[in-house]
C-alpha cells in the first residue's frame, strides 16, 4: 500500500511518535539522551520550531511541536539522521535505527492540545520508568519538570502550556487527574470513528444523515478534517496550476540561475561559490514548496545527498524571503 503524504503548514499541531525497529531501545543510556536531547534542541532552535511537551522511553519517544518556517519533515530528517549516526558509531552498530518512519498526527489544538501535554508526559509513569509524580517532577528526560520550575529547557515553550492554567498547582492538578485515565490508543492517530466523537455518536449523525470526514493523519472531529484537508487541496491546486502555466524542473532551475547570473549547467556542478550556493538553494526551495518535489528526487538530479539538499532548502527559504523572489 502506497505510503499517504503527510500534511503541515506553518503553526500545525504535531504529534510526533519515533519507535525503535523491532522495539528495540534507541537510548542505552543517559548519554545516548543527553546526545539526543543536544541535537533536539539544535535543530528545533534552527528551524524555530516549537515544542510544547516531550518524553524520552528506552525503546520510543514521544514530541509535540507545532511547525514555524520550516516544514516538519525537515525537522524530524535532521534529528533523526543525526542520532542515528551518532547511535549506531557509539555502539558499533550498523543498519536502521528507527521502526519504518516517524509518525506524525496533525491535532486540532483547540480539542486536544492540552490533553497530549498530559498524555505525553506522563508516559514514563504509564510506562513504569518512574513511579510517581513525586519522582516525574524531578525526571531529566520528559518536559514535565520544567513545566512545574524544577528545570529550564530553553527550546521548551512552557508560557504556551502554563498559560491554561492559573498556576503551576492548577496544572499538576490537571497532571495528577490523568493518571488513572485509560488512553489506550486515544492519541495514535485520526480515523472516522475519533472524528464523529465515537462508534455511538458516528451511529447517531449516519443515521440523522450528518456526513462525517475522517483521516488517520488528523486528530480532531470531522469540521477540522474537512479544513485541513480542503487546505491541502488549494496547496495542491496550486501546484497544479503552476506546472500548466509551463514550470517544470527545468524552467525553475533556469530561473535561479539567471536570478544569480550564472550558467544554468552550474547550479548542478559540486561548486561553492556564492552565486551557485544561492541560485541551487534558491531553485531547490521552489521545487519542493512550490512544485512539491520530493528532496530524494532533487538529490538524484544533482548527484548530491538527501542531506544536502535539505540545507539547501533551509538557505533558500531565508534567501526567498529575505530578497522577495517570486517563482511565477
Amino acid at each position: 500500500m502506497p505510503r499517504t503524504a503527510r500534511i503541515d503548514y506553518p503553526g500545525a499541531l504535531h504529534h510526533i511518535m519515533v519507535r525503535g525497529i523491532e522495539r528495540r531501545s534507541i537510548f542505552m543510556d543517559d548519554i545516548d539522551r543527553n546526545a539526543f536531547v543536544e541535537r533536539l534542541d539544535k535543530v528545533l532552535t534552527k528551524t524555530e520550531t516549537a515544542c510544547f511537551a516531550w518524553a524520552l522511553m528506552p525503546n520510543h519517544f514521544h514530541l509535540l511541536v507545532s511547525s514555524g518556517i520550516k516544514p516538519l519533515s525537515t525537522v524530524m530528517q535532521s534529528l533523526l539522521t543525526s542520532y542515528a549516526l551518532y547511535f549506531n558509531k557509539r555502539h558499533n552498530r550498523i543498519g536502521r535505527l528507527y521502526q519504518n518512519r516517524y509518525k506524525s498526527i496533525l491535532c486540532n489544538k483547540d480539542e486536544y492540545f492540552l490533553e497530549l501535554v498530559r498524555y505525553i508526559h506522563l508516559n514514563p509513569i504509564r510506562g513504569k520508568i518512574v513511579k510517581d509524580l513525586q519522582i516525574l517532577s524531578n525526571y531529566l528526560w520528559c518536559g514535565h519538570s520544567a513545566l512545574i520550575g524544577n528545570d529550564y529547557i530553553s527550546w521548551q515553550n512552557t508560557d504556551a502550556v502554563l498559560c491554561h492554567f492559573g498556576s503551576v498547582k492548577a496544572y499538576i492538578k490537571f497532571i495528577e487527574d490523568g493518571l488513572e485515565e485509560d488512553y489506550g490508543d486515544k492519541f495514535s492517530g485520526g480515523g472516522l470513528v475519533r472524528s464523529a466523537g465515537g462508534l455511538w455518536e458516528l451511529y447517531k449523525q449516519r443515521k440523522a444523515g450528518i456526513r462525517v470526514l475522517g483521516d488517520e493523519r488528523i486528530l480532531g472531529d470531522g469540521d477540522f478534517v474537512e479544513e485541513v484537508l480542503n487546505y491541502t487541496d488549494e496547496q495542491i491546486a496550486k501546484r497544479d496550476k503552476l506546472k500548466q502555466s509551463g514550470i517544470t524542473f527545468e524552467t525553475v532551475v533556469t530561473k535561479a540561475a539567471n536570478l544569480m547570473n550564472i550558467d544554468v549547467n552550474e547550479i548542478g556542478q559540486r561548486n561553492k561559490h556564492h552565486h551557485i550556493t544561492m541560485a541551487r538553494s534558491i531553485a531547490c526551495t521552489w521545487l519542493v514548496d512550490e512544485l512539491g518535489v520530493k528532496q530524494i528526487d532533487i538529490a538524484r538530479k544533482f548527484g548530491v545527498s538527501s542531506q544536502t539538499i535539505s540545507g539547501c532548502v533551509l538557505r533558500g527559504r531565508e534567501i526567498i524571503a529575505k530578497k522577495g523572489f517570486v517563482l511565477n
